[in-house]
């Protein structure tokens, strides 16, 4: 009897959470369950930026992650005064226009004397923009250099490529030549393709068949005459 009741108790707690996810289902709004759909967020917040309505579906359609798109176009034109179609044209160029947004805020904010339509393009031709902007700041804020060098210097300096081995070295088309000065009697025996003395030998004729001769016979004695 106990063990029946517990059961039912156990089915109980466990139907809650179905009846509330149903009732969510019921009665959450339309557009909060369509905001799961990066497209319609990505046009959406392009519009809010006065995107027009044909420009904001051929960049959001064209978008490898349309929120990171439209992430990117939101905070420049929210925290600059980059204009949101020119916001939205470098945006469309970057390889990261997530970390792009956030390179030309952060260089804006923190870095007098540059032209935030000129960060937006530094930012956009970074290969790491987050890693470029603190680079930036960081120089400008401690040296007595102009924004204007911090940004082609940390720009130069952002896209050498990083962590190569020292023991790397290139591969040419042609190998290396020998010296035909050194005598081949002096050269290591440790040279590729050198072919064996025994290999080098010119091979020996085989013997010639013996022609069979005819045998001499015997010489015949012949006996003196008697007297």
């Amino acid at each position: 009897m106990h063990h029946t009741d517990l059961r039912s108790h156990l089915m109980r707690l466990s139907t809650i959470p179905l009846m509330t996810a149903s009732l969510l289902a019921v009665f959450l709004p339309p557009k909060a369950a369509q905001a799961a759909n990066p497209y319609q967020v990505c046009a959406q917040s392009l519009l809010e930026t006065g995107i027009a309505n044909l420009e904001a579906a051929d960049a959001c359609a064209a978008a490898l992650d349309p929120r990171d798109l439209s992430r990117c176009v939101t905070a420049i034109t929210g925290r600059t005064e980059i204009a949101a179609t020119e916001a939205l044209s470098g945006c469309r160029q970057a390889r990261r226009p997530e970390e792009v947004g956030t390179c030309v805020v952060d260089i804006a904010a923190d870095t007098d004397g540059v032209v935030p339509l000129n960060v937006l393009d530094y930012c956009r031709l970074s290969v790491l923009p987050e890693r470029y902007s603190q680079c930036v700041t960081g120089l400008v804020s401690q040296n007595d250099i102009t924004a204007a060098l911090a940004l082609d210097t940390c720009l130069s300096a952002s896209n050498l490529p990083r962590n190569v081995l020292p023991s790397f070295i290139p591969r040419t088309e042609n190998p290396p030549e020998l010296n035909p000065s050194i005598p081949p009697s002096q050269l290591p025996d440790s040279l590729p393709f050198r072919s064996s003395p025994l290999l080098e030998q010119s091979p020996t004729a085989p013997p010639a068949e013996a022609t069979p001769t005819t045998p001499t016979p015997p010489p015949t004695f012949t006996p003196a005459p008697t007297p």
